[in-house]
């Protein structure tokens, strides 16, 4: 070969060293540049080969790592630079075998992937993206960590708000507003109900999810409650009311709260305690209505107690129609005490009567003269102890089959 073919030869070849030094260098500062002060850890692999027929890397050698992955993995980057994956004592070997494998996968197919894992060397969750970029394989990981963990806390709590719905003797329900183009409420649609809602409604919950609050209306033929539901919406002033169901001959109480863009529904089946509530109220009347149809006066008197613990004096707790006519009390006179009505009471004895019955829990029945307060006759009496501190006595005008006279008469 003449000289002058040598020199080009040899200048030639000189020149491509140089230009894949440059580029070499390109690459390297080009990462460099671009990733040394991201928060993000980045590594970049090269392959390496081992003279395999099939051309596929054998391993793959760190070529770059920047300030954030020198943090996760805990060394410097003159460990870490030019460490390979399958020797490499900066992970656990599970983690080493991981990204071996993705690393080839990627080289090879040049698509990239995207994973969250957990290392359990360094305790931590990391998220990963890998792509193939100047001829090796560039990993881009962020911890997860802490994102995982607030994710796992949000589960745990949604879970246990969902154990405390569940759980829960009332219906609960979060309905939202379905609103026009203009703004105006015209529907509500269930987002969150337990089974409770379902029990006490009778309808099934698939049934209150499918439904609106107006199509659930129609069915049972309900008025005037879309428009407190949309009142309570607008303003966020709360409702308690209670509802009866002339259909199902049930009632329920409801607590009806504003909730972002709609309203928290409580509700409780108060059927058995109306029932009880009425059955108390009709025995009550038919009661008063006994006592007031008795031609008997009936009184309840209730003890007055002074500083030291001693009877001063009674209050009225029950006066039927018969005492009223019999005593002349009458309705401004229903909150006086009995002493400030018949203050005679104590010098005739009869006050008296009613401590004794009431310390002694000794019934008295008899018949007895009474004057004074306008008052000159023969009354028959019983007087029982009810309780601790009250009386019941029943009393009758006998003055017509005896001979007026004065004080007690002792039969």
């Amino acid at each position: 070969m003449p000289v002058s073919q040598r020199r080009h030869s040899s200048f030639r070849s000189s020149a491509t060293m140089k230009e894949a030094r440059h580029d070499k260098f390109t690459e390297h500062q080009l990462i460099t540049e671009l990733f040394d002060h991201q928060p993000d850890s980045v590594v970049w692999f090269v392959p390496h080969f081992g003279g395999n027929d099939d051309g596929l890397p054998v391993d793959f050698e760190v070529g770059y790592c920047n300030n954030a992955a020198v943090l996760i993995l805990n060394a410097p980057k003159s460990r870490i630079i030019g460490s390979f994956l399958t020797s490499s004592a900066l992970m656990d070997e599970a983690s080493r075998m991981k990204i071996l494998a993705q690393c080839m996968q990627v080289w090879k197919s040049g698509e990239s992937i995207e994973f969250t894992y957990y290392s359990a060397g360094l305790d931590k969750h990391f998220n990963v993206q890998r792509s193939r970029i100047l001829g090796g394989v560039l990993s881009i990981t962020r911890d997860h960590t802490n994102f995982v963990k607030t994710q796992t806390e949000k589960e745990e709590q949604s879970r246990f708000l969902n154990q405390i719905i569940e759980s829960s003797s009332s219906g609960i329900s979060l309905y939202e507003a379905v609103r026009d183009k203009n703004g105006k409420i015209i529907d509500f649609k269930l987002k969150i109900a337990n089974q409770k809602s379902a029990d006490i409604t009778a309808f099934s919950l698939e049934e209150l999810y499918k439904y609106t609050v107006k199509e659930l209306m129609l069915i049972r033929a309900q008025s005037n409650y879309f428009e407190m539901l949309v009142k309570v919406t607008e303003t966020g002033n709360p409702v308690f009311t209670e509802y009866y169901s002339p259909g199902r001959d049930q009632w329920i109480a409801f607590s009806i709260q504003k909730f972002d863009d709609g309203y928290l529904l409580n509700y409780i089946d108060i059927t058995h305690t109306k029932n009880l509530e009425k059955k108390a109220k009709e025995q009550a009347e038919m009661l008063n209505g006994i006592l007031n149809a008795s031609i008997t006066g009936l009184i309840a008197l209730q003890a007055v107690y002074d500083a030291a613990g001693r009877i001063d004096d009674f209050r009225f707790v029950l006066i039927n129609n018969a005492a009223e006519k019999l005593l002349g009390i009458r309705q401004e006179e229903k909150d006086k005490t009995y002493l400030e009505l018949f203050p005679n009471a104590k010098a005739n004895g009869f006050f008296d009567l009613y401590k004794t019955a009431l310390t002694t829990g000794e019934p008295i029945v008899k018949e007895f003269f009474y004057k004074g307060e306008g008052y000159n006759g023969w009354y028959y009496i019983s007087v029982s102890k009810m309780n601790a501190d009250t009386l019941v006595q029943s009393f009758a005008d006998i003055t017509n089959t005896r001979e007026p006279q004065g004080g007690i008469n002792n039969q």
